[in-house]
Order: structure tokens, then C-alpha cells, then sequence
């Protein structure tokens, strides 16, 4: 994973509210970068199986809170384990406990391999590609 500046990798647990998110609703790191850039973002990173209802799925659990991604990109990769979908969307404007909650049910709908979360202040540059 390639990380932009002013971003740091969080982890999404088994937990409902993992260690990650309660240490990032404490935060005076977040508050500054909120304060700053108008917004913190949240991109949610993933792999997963290339199914015809994968993206609308993701979508969805953003959607369903009222809210839209700030940028939503999707490729198809070939791997050695055969042809794979490669995710990235941003949302900004989560509250830290709901982007845990995101990156949390993203990681339960069925195919998907892996989900990284990366939050950092507003423009975390481009998406992966």
C-alpha cells in the first residue's frame, strides 16, 4: 500500500468499534485535519472477486447514509489467481465510529479478499491504479 502524506493506514477489526476508530473519535490529529481541509477522508481500498454485483453492493453502504463517495474508481486486475477487482472510493465527511462501520461490512460482502482504510485530510491524492 502507498501512502499519501498527512494519511495513516487504519485497520477495520473483527470489532463493531475497534481500537482504531476509538482512538480516532479521541483525536486532535483528526479534529486539525477536519478543521483544515473542510472534511477528513476516508478511502476504503479493495480486492475482491470480479462479480456483476460488487459495486453496487460497496456503493450502497455509503448511499444508505445519505451520502455519496467523493470519487469511486474500479479496475480489473489479472493475478496469478486469475482476474481479480481492485476498488478504491473516498468519502468524506464520516464520522470515524460509521467509516469502522463501512470498512467493517464492506469486508462482509461475500468475494472479497481484502479492504484497507486510509484516512488523512480531504484530496488524498490519486487513486490507485
Amino acid at each position: 500500500m502507498v501512502m499519501q502524506p498527512n494519511a495513516r493506514p487504519v485497520p477495520c477489526a473483527s470489532s463493531p468499534v475497534s481500537r482504531a476508530a476509538q482512538a480516532a473519535n479521541n483525536s486532535d490529529d483528526l479534529t486539525r485535519l477536519d478543521d483544515q481541509a473542510g472534511g477528513i477522508n476516508y478511502r476504503f481500498m479493495v480486492i475482491a472477486e470480479v462479480a456483476p454485483g460488487l459495486l453496487p453492493r460497496v456503493i450502497q453502504l455509503v448511499a444508505k447514509r445519505g451520502m455519496a463517495p467523493t470519487m469511486f474508481y474500479a479496475t480489473q486486475k489479472q493475478t496469478s489467481a486469475g482476474l481479480d477487482c481492485h476498488l478504491s472510493m473516498e468519502v468524506v465527511g464520516l464520522e470515524p465510529v460509521t467509516a469502522e462501520m463501512i470498512g467493517e461490512s464492506i469486508r462482509q460482502i461475500p468475494g472479497i479478499f481484502e479492504v484497507t482504510m486510509t484516512v488523512g485530510k480531504a484530496d488524498l491524492g490519486p487513486c490507485p491504479g
